[in-house]
């Protein structure tokens, strides 16, 4: 067995009503605590950390953990010292586009094809590309509503498709597919290269709720995600000055609460991140 450290959080949690500003309250801010958890192959146990919003009267507490016991108070404080002061040394790299930081990406690839060589164009990776972008590949679906719904990537489409059939057609074998988003076309209206992160449905039963979903896209596949609403009746985005949901760019969870308000954990301003950039 090892030790584990950890900076720990709490989950924060906020209830965000349909054209209402994201904002922290004092009491959700989080807590920070340094402290060790034991761990076994590879594996770390965790306790759990309070969830609130707005209105709970709850305070958000930080996950708790034990002290290993095996450093004393003065060496567990030099660590943390240590650590405080190399931060920020390599921050750079967080700006993932900048000139630096794919500078630096260009000369670590040549150092590593320079000792291992090209993958690209090799026998075993044309088998793999073929297998990825094939067109025979099972296009599992999903019940929205009475349509059934994939999301596709193959060659022609390397960012992907959101598309919808019937059940009926799709029991055939040759699916009505229609394209509900092509994110290649959206990433270059934008001037964005999104990519597809995943979808949150809101399908409360009722004809309006089938038709709205949240999109969460990433800029190049980053972690952090844009949320924003869509219309499956439309086929299009619903824009902010229309009452449209957009959470900005951050490593978010959310959920809909009902079809006026998510509960979402976000960048909610200082002191609302742990220093990974993360709200947890």
């Amino acid at each position: 067995s090892g030790t584990m450290r950890l900076l720990q959080a709490s989950l924060v949690f906020q209830a965000v009503r349909r054209g209402a500003p994201l904002v922290a309250r004092a009491q959700e801010r989080t807590r920070r605590g340094w402290g060790s958890l034991p761990t076994a192959a590879g594996c770390a146990v965790l306790s759990a950390a309070a969830l609130t919003y707005p209105g709970s009267g709850a305070t958000s507490l930080a996950a708790g953990a034990s002290s290993d016991g095996d450093r004393s108070e003065g060496d567990k404080r030099k660590l943390r010292e240590g650590w405080m002061q190399r931060q920020g040394e390599h921050s750079w790299l967080e700006d993932v586009l900048g000139d630096r930081a794919l500078s630096w990406v260009k000369s670590e690839n040549s150092r590593t094809t320079s000792a291992l060589g090209n993958p690209e164009g090799t026998p075993l990776y044309n088998r793999i590309l073929s297998i990825l972008t094939s067109k025979d590949k099972i296009p599992h679906i999903r019940k929205i509503g009475e349509k059934y719904y994939n999301f596709w990537q193959d060659e022609t489409n390397p960012r992907g498709l959101i598309r919808r059939c019937t059940l009926e057609s799709y029991r055939v074998g040759h699916p009505d597919w229609e394209t509900v988003l092509d994110l290649d076309a959206l990433g270059k209206a934008e001037g964005e290269s999104w990519v597809y992160k995943g979808q949150v449905n809101l399908d409360d039963g009722t004809p309006e709720g089938q038709n709205r979903t949240l999109l969460l896209l990433s800029r190049g596949g980053a972690d952090a995600t844009v949320a924003r609403e869509f219309n499956y009746a439309s086929n299009s985005f619903i824009k902010p000055e229309s009452g449209g949901f957009v959470v900005p760019e951050a490593k978010t969870r959310v959920t809909w609460r009902d079809k006026d308000t998510l509960v979402l954990g976000t960048d909610m301003g200082n002191g609302t991140l742990t220093d990974s950039g993360t709200y947890a």
